[in-house]
């Protein structure tokens, strides 16, 4: 076709994660092209994103509380539709390096690599996966990770992006900072409990506006 594509290759269990993002296409996700089966292993072919993952971005310029909750805001609408799912998907891996703003300005989350599908009556995960910092207490075996596993790393993101530190080497002051310390709460009962609440709070902070990072001159002139 002409298309430049990623391909990446996993275990069988992503199947249905991998199943569902195929039928539910969305602008802040890659798009994916097709799947097979491999023997043991699931092959996918998915849109290759031009841009610049978040990482990079940080440790060459800042940016601006606002257009940080601009970034969370869109993660939040990328994750809504996955942990609204029959049963729900969590990620379990939102870090820098998996997330993409492209040329245009538009963020995307690019690893969906050690998703999960949760399964009711569960009480832990089967195997202790996530990133050092960004992962939600319960992913270290304590308890089953659901969608407020995300939102915990959403809290974490939003106070790196802003200061390029973790909550727990410093907190982000002013009014984002009752928003990480309720995301980042250790029990996932006193989090925001879905990403629309997330959602919520951020938007009174920020009223809608253009989209993060949208100059590109300016913005990706260190390309």
């Amino acid at each position: 076709t002409g298309k430049i594509a990623v391909k990446k290759t996993m275990s069988m269990e992503q199947l249905p994660v991998y199943s569902f993002l195929r039928s539910q296409k969305s602008p802040f996700i890659p798009e994916i092209y097709d799947y097979f089966e491999n023997g043991q292993q699931l092959i996918v072919i998915e849109e290759y994103v031009e841009g610049r993952n978040l990482e990079d971005i940080l440790l060459e310029q800042s940016i601006p509380a606002e257009n940080a909750c601009r970034i969370i805001r869109e993660l939040c609408q990328a994750l809504a539709p996955l942990h609204r799912a029959s049963p729900p998907i969590v990620c379990r891996d939102l870090k820098p390096e998996n997330i993409m703003l492209t040329l245009e300005g538009h963020v995307k989350f690019i690893d969906f690599d050690i998703a999960r599908v949760v399964t009711p009556g569960k009480t832990r995960d089967t195997v202790v996966m996530g990133t050092e910092g960004f992962a939600a207490p319960e992913q270290y075996g304590h308890r089953q990770t659901d969608g407020r596993s995300d939102i915990y790393a959403l809290g974490v993101l939003l106070n790196y992006i802003v200061l390029h530190k973790l909550p727990v080497e410093e907190m982000i002051n002013g009014n984002l900072r009752k928003i990480v310390q309720k995301c980042t709460a250790l029990n996932p009962d006193e989090r925001y409990q879905t990403v629309e609440q997330l959602d919520a709070a951020l938007k009174k902070q920020y009223l809608p506006g253009k989209r993060p990072c949208t100059d590109a001159e300016n913005t990706w002139k260190k390309f």
